[in-house]
């Protein structure tokens, strides 16, 4: 009866440590995941400021829309 105490007590010890993992993993997760967010919008950003820049290189003037 000891042995499957022991055994019990060492499952909930295990079980705790692998949702503090798994806890931590998605913690980086989200921030990896806002980060790359973050990093998309700067290049969508920097794409955009290259075009309206060749767009005055090439015709001396800014670039118009569409509408």
């Amino acid at each position: 009866n000891s042995k499957v105490q022991k055994y019990q007590v060492e499952i909930g010890l295990y079980q705790a440590e692998v949702a503090t993992q798994v806890q931590e993993y998605t913690q980086n997760l989200q921030k990896d995941a806002a980060d790359y967010g973050w990093l998309q919008g700067q290049y969508t950003q920097l794409k955009s400021d290259y075009v309206v820049g060749l767009t005055i290189l090439k015709t001396g003037n800014l670039p118009t829309t569409g509408s």
